[in-house]
Order: structure tokens, then sequence, then C-alpha cells
């Protein structure tokens, strides 16, 4: 006795093997965890959290966080990245900010002073516009809106108080 299996048995069954068989080659959409990610052709790479080793306060000339190292660790091509906040509850509020580069450290201008005004937070001029979508419940992507210059950058909710670092070359 011949058995009949019908055509949408047929190709569901091919699908289903051949996703199983290719399973470990197929990409991953998402973050493999908690943290702050950049998708390379290679796979997920995580960033470091980057805290100020110190600042320089002036009466006239504000105040600066320094960052050490020249450069950050995770350096890019990429002039448009898209970063992703795998379970960060402030990567809504997170923007970019280009730091100044010095020989041996990095730095942010959180207080820009005058004679008789201060005001608090990074230049906007060093901020470039962001857009921040969900990818899903837990996932958050943050990405500039136009393409970013080569230099030293942070990805910080705190105005250049900490956060994660990456240059563009």
């Amino acid at each position: 006795m011949k058995s009949k299996l019908s055509l949408p048995l047929v190709i569901a069954i091919l699908v289903a093997s051949a996703i199983s068989f290719g399973q470990d080659k197929l990409p991953t959409d998402e973050p493999p965890g908690y943290g702050v990610y950049y998708k390379t052709k290679d796979g997920w790479q995580k960033l470091d959290y980057a805290r100020p080793l110190g600042s320089s306060v002036g009466a006239f000339s504000g105040a600066t966080l320094n960052y050490h190292g020249a450069e950050a660790a995770l350096q890019i091509t990429d002039r448009r990245p898209v970063f992703y906040f795998d379970r960060v509850p402030t990567a809504r509020n997170t923007i970019i900010v280009l730091f100044e580069r010095k020989k041996d450290q990095r730095e942010v201008k959180v207080i820009r002073s005058h004679v008789l005004t201060a005001k608090s937070g990074p230049d906007k001029k060093h901020m470039p516009d962001v857009t921040v979508q969900s990818v899903n419940d837990h996932v958050i992507s943050v990405s500039p809106t136009q393409e970013l210059s080569p230099g030293e950058y942070l990805l910080t909710d705190s105005g250049g108080y900490g956060g994660y670092d990456f240059g563009i070359r």
C-alpha cells in the first residue's frame, strides 16, 4: 500500500529540515544578553561602560570630565552605527556626545560658564540627533540621524557622566 503525503506537508517538512540544519549559521536578531551592543558582520560586540577618571573646573571655563585613553576600545567605520540596549532601563534617554580628544585622554565639557552665566550639559553642537526605537519588549536601538564624522563618542543618558564609548574611523 502506497502512502501519499500532501504537498503542504512535504513543504513544511523540507522547510523545517532546512532551518534546523542551518540553525548554527543563522544570525540572531537580538543581542546575546544584558548590556549595550554593536552588531558587526562577525556578530555582536559588547560595549564596556566608561566612567570619567577625573574632572577639571575653572571659574570662567566651566567643568570638564576626563576619560582615560586617547580612544575607545571599539573602533568602527560605520558612520551611522546602530547600538542595541538590552534590558537597560535608561536607554530611551540616551544621547551621543562627541569627545574632545587630547594626547592621552578624551574630554566632555559638562558645565559651560562665562562671566555671569553657566549652563549644564554638553554643548548641543557636540550632540548629534539620535533615533531611539523599540526592537522588542526588552531591546531598544539608538542610532544617529545623520552620519557621524571621525572621532571619539560617548553614548550616555547622563550628559557625559559615564556611558559607553566608541570611535569612528
